[in-house]
């Protein structure tokens, strides 16, 4: 059998991870995304995938080159963006029915006998591969009568959720015929052009709970709890053997090799150190990942953060909820950075005021100044 793996997207809701790698390549406890879900697609049985790849796609082609992989391995880099549907539809000549279709931005246990099953005894041309409904307002969704597929609603309203809504993962499993006829150019999507038209002229169109796991990885939030997943046990692929979760105050806490924790600071978990990380004195970590030889400063106090490889927080910051990547000498716009009077501020500059507001009331007196983005 064969699978298409759709790697296409920018991936901007997960910058600054995808501003020097594909969505795909994005690694999760020191391996690329890719890597796990090629390797769990050949377990299921699938003997030959196709990437289709579009931003940084020439790293993807790297990338597999020296994937050892059971299954035969192909990638496509498209000159212009087709849409997912239209990806794929570039591929027909090579494809044979049925086909399976899955995304290469999340972590998926795929139940593909369960998939085949649904899809030859309703004699489908398309089953979608759904999960539970978890988070729904943020996926595209689908509402069933029985197995059948009644209507699709991307990133529903809150007045749309409907108890019979499930979540569509982005997994399909597709007979040729389906693709066959779209524009030769120009982007088509799957559940925006494609899946409504074949209700449009009620063709076989169905889903089954196919996913036995599944997590969109397509944020930094997101990003961070699959990590977290993994502390838990929770991941249905295997780990690298160098992940063994250490508990610290009832904490899950990973430590890389070589990591060096300098006396004073705190590591409340959840958390992610990865390998020849560094954590300064006092400072303090909290549900962070960091990825490789990231460093955190004296001082500095993060939370809720992911720190691309070799990124670097200054003694002294503050960040919540950012993503910081290496290289840079100012952080993005969620940063916020503690001044001290007669200490310089970044860049030598006199910093700008923010807008003051309640503090609360543990909250000390001091100044803050907003970090610009590098240029």
């Amino acid at each position: 059998m064969q699978a298409v793996v759709m790697a296409g997207g920018r991936g901007e809701r997960l910058h600054p991870l995808t501003a020097v790698r594909p969505k795909p390549l994005v690694p999760l406890f020191g391996r690329p995304l890719l890597g796990y879900l090629v390797g769990h697609l050949t377990s299921c049985g699938i003997a030959e995938i196709f990437i289709t790849a579009g931003h940084l796609g020439e790293q993807i082609e790297a990338y597999i080159a020296g994937l050892p992989a059971d299954a035969r391995l192909h990638c496509r880099v498209e000159g212009t963006p087709r849409g997912t549907a239209g990806a794929v539809a570039d591929l027909l000549p090579r494809l044979r029915s049925p086909f399976l279709v899955v995304s290469g931005d999340a972590v998926i246990d795929i139940d593909l006998a369960a998939i085949l099953r649904a899809h030859r005894q309703d004699g489908n041309a398309v089953t979608l591969c759904l999960a539970p409904p978890v988070e729904r307002l943020r996926f595209g969704t689908v509402a069933l009568a029985g197995r059948c597929i009644r209507r699709f609603l991307e990133k529903p309203s809150l007045a749309d959720l409907l108890p019979e809504l499930h979540i569509n993962t982005g997994c399909y499993l597709i007979d040729r015929g389906v693709l066959e006829g779209l524009p030769p150019e120009g982007g088509v999507d799957f559940a925006l052009d494609v899946f409504p038209r074949l209700l449009e002229r009620r063709q076989p169109l169905g889903a089954v709970q196919g996913a036995r796991f599944w997590r969109d990885v397509g944020t930094l939030e997101a990003y961070r709890e699959a990590h977290f997943d993994g502390l838990r046990g929770m991941l249905p692929w295997r780990l690298p053997a160098a992940v063994v979760p250490t508990g610290r105050a009832g904490d899950l806490v990973h430590l890389g090799r070589d990591v060096d924790i300098a006396a004073g600071a705190r590591i409340i978990g959840p958390a992610v150190i990865g390998d020849r990380c560094r954590v300064g004195r006092e400072a303090e970590v909290t549900r962070c990942v960091l990825l490789e030889g990231a460093s955190v400063g004296p001082g500095a106090t993060i939370r809720d953060c992911v720190l691309d490889r070799g990124a670097r927080v200054p003694a002294g910051w503050r960040l919540a909820g950012a993503g910081v990547a290496a290289g840079r000498t100012a952080l993005d716009r969620h940063c916020r950075r503690r001044t001290y009077p007669g200490r310089p501020t970044a860049a030598g500059t006199e910093p700008e005021k923010l807008p003051q507001g309640p503090r609360p009331a543990d909250e000390p007196e001091e100044s803050f100044a907003e970090a610009a983005p590098a240029t």
